[in-house]
């Protein structure tokens, strides 16, 4: 992060494209605000389950998540992005000598429609930066559309190798299991307010289980 931010990173560093994509969210009325007395934390946990189950993941539990939000309190900030006073998006960072770190940036799906991530990013940074940060890391991805999202503030990208310890697959089902009955043992709230999404996705689920095996049904009975 070269200072000063206005006459490096947002004049020389970015492109005339994603300078428009925060112009225009500006415009539609989206803001950013520090949540400094965590009055929007039931809306950030919210928002990290929904961008959990998007990616079809097990999101954490609140009580996790409200010790990541409060165990470093003076090296952590939460920003959440707001339109008409509502929430559509949030990150989480964390504060070294010399970095900042986006460790959370979950969104409901309405916050596309606003490019809030792209305008929470862009506070991030600049606030980084002007607080005398020298870098701001976005961590590691895995899924190509959050790599070209991040790709457009020009980061330097270093390669990681990540080695998977691997179980069987009954040992799999029941760990996986026992996680998801655990996460929704805590987060009954959570489950209850969004019961018709999550039992369309088990429905889906379960649906796709059955074509496969009727696929496979049909496919043996074909080679006989």
């Amino acid at each position: 992060l070269k200072q000063p931010f206005k006459d490096y990173i947002w004049q020389e560093l970015w492109d005339h494209r994603l300078k428009n994509k925060i112009r225009n969210s500006q415009k539609k009325g989206v803001y950013i605000k520090e949540d400094k007395n965590l009055k929007y934390f039931n809306e950030f946990f919210n928002m990290l389950a929904s961008t959990y189950i998007r990616f079809g993941s097990s999101p954490l539990s609140k009580d996790e998540t409200f010790k990541r939000a409060t165990i470093f309190p003076n090296k952590t900030k939460l920003f959440v992005a707001l339109q008409d006073e509502e929430p559509l998006a949030s990150v989480l960072c964390y504060y070294q000598s010399s970095s900042c770190y986006l460790s959370k940036l979950p969104s409901f799906a309405k916050a596309r429609e606003y490019d809030a991530n792209t305008l929470l990013a862009f506070e991030v940074i600049r606030n980084a930066c002007e607080n005398g940060y020298k870098y701001c890391e976005f961590g590691v991805t895995t899924h190509s559309t959050q790599i070209r999202w991040k790709e457009q503030f020009k980061g330097i990208k270093i390669p990681l190798r990540i080695y998977e310890k691997k179980y069987l697959p009954v040992r799999n089902i029941v760990n996986e299991q026992t996680k998801q009955l655990k996460w929704a043992w805590f987060n009954k709230q959570y489950v209850w307010n969004n019961r018709r999404e999550l039992m369309r996705k088990i429905n889906k689920k379960v649906n796709l289980s059955i074509e496969e095996k009727v696929d496979q049904v049909l496919l043996q009975r074909f080679k006989e």
